[in-house]
């Protein structure tokens, strides 16, 4: 808990786990074994696929020879390695011509159809993996964009968490959806005891109905500061010096706004001495030419 008008220290990042698994005994022979099931996972699923094949020559006979394969192989192509993908295509495709196309051994195109049924085969697998390259570069796009926000985010953390202001942020509900640790701090609840709540639910009625103005404008798009006292959690009024700025989304919309809050209970005293001392000399120096008046001849 942060001492009143002692500035929050620095909370001690927690260390973050790579996507990266390091290079250890360990993880190798987890690699090797995860390799070692992908490839038994591609051959055996297509092995699966020509025995039906197989069992259905006399159904189909010549047609349709790289089907079964090829349906196999599509959802493999985003559930395995590359490697172990293309040593099951080309488990496919040798299977299916040696079974189906040439029985004995002959690799060789003998028919139209065959030469169509390859190309088809051959296309099918080259989209898959182009399908499958472009949703992996996509993924790690989205992965790499969101551990570059989580990263601002966490910087952003810290550097409120350090700073001697009260920083929150309310949406448009005015509902609290981020408070820094100052903000814990001066209430004496947790950042999980407010995030979520809503603003009267915090501030009290009172308080609540004095802001809703300055909230209603900043929503409506309006900068505003004003000086207000809130209520701290030792129980006493402290005068702080309140700025509301509106967020906007990329269409200029009012999504929410940021509030930032800075104690001036010490200046407000030393203005209210100043004022005090002011008017103490000022009644003296009536009184003295008051006094002075009276004792003229």
């Amino acid at each position: 808990m942060v001492a009143q008008g002692q500035i929050p220290k620095w909370r001690v990042a927690e260390p973050r786990r790579s996507f990266i698994p390091a290079w250890s005994h360990s993880t190798q022979g987890l690699s090797r074994r995860s390799a070692l099931l992908d490839y038994g996972a591609a051959l055996g699923t297509v092995g699966v696929a020509l025995a039906i094949r197989w069992m259905l020559r006399d159904i189909l006979g010549d047609h349709m020879v790289f089907l079964l394969a090829t349906a196999a192989l599509l959802p493999l192509v985003v559930l395995v390695r590359p490697g172990a993908f293309l040593a099951a295509a080309a488990l496919g495709l040798f299977g299916s011509w040696y079974l189906f196309v040439a029985p004995g051994g002959r690799f060789e195109l003998t028919t139209q159809g065959e030469l169509v049924g390859m190309g088809i085969y051959g296309i099918a697998i080259a989209a898959a993996l182009l399908a499958a390259s472009l949703a992996r570069r996509l993924t790690r796009r989205v992965q790499r964009e969101g551990e570059r926000a989580e990263r601002r985010l966490h910087l952003l953390e810290l550097v409120t968490d350090a700073a001697p202001a009260l920083i929150s942020y309310l949406d448009r509900d005015r509902r609290y959806r981020f408070v820094n640790q100052y903000y814990e701090a001066w209430f004496g609840k947790g950042r999980e005891e407010i995030v979520g709540r809503l603003a009267p639910e915090l501030l009290g009625e009172s308080l609540d109905a004095f802001i809703t103005p300055y909230i209603e404008r900043t929503l409506n798009g309006e900068y505003v500061r004003f000086e207000m006292q809130v209520p701290h959690r030792s129980g006493q009024l402290r005068w702080v010096d309140a700025q509301y700025v509106p967020d906007r989304d990329v269409d200029g919309k009012v999504v929410g706004m940021f509030v930032l809050g800075l104690d001036i209970s010490e200046r407000k005293q030393a203005e209210e001495a100043l004022r005090e001392e002011t008017r103490i000399a000022e009644t003296l120096n009536r009184v003295g030419r008051a006094l002075g008046g009276e004792l003229d001849p």
